[in-house]
């Protein structure tokens, strides 16, 4: 494989990546969307139940794209010199 066509798989798997990532935000709009119409209509025990499932998957989506917290820089220990 030359260096050329190692970039060239790497841009299309980065692709891919971000198209996929693309259609998770898409199905995660869709389930907001979805859970409004419910929350504005929402009569029935099975419409209820819907209502808890989409927010767990709703609470999941939004728990992945949480960024992570910076770590907190720790002072380095302080040496000790023996003679």
């Amino acid at each position: 494989m030359t260096l050329s066509s190692d970039a060239k798989t790497l841009n299309e798997t980065n692709a891919r990546s971000a198209q996929a990532e693309q259609m998770r935000e898409i199905e995660y709009l869709q389930m907001i969307e979805r859970f409004d119409q419910l929350w504005a209509s929402a009569t029935s025990e099975q419409d209820q139940e819907e209502m808890q499932r989409l927010i767990i998957l709703i609470e999941q989506h939004e728990k992945k794209r949480e960024i992570p917290a910076e770590p907190v820089n720790k002072l380095p220990e302080p040496r000790i010199q023996t003679a």
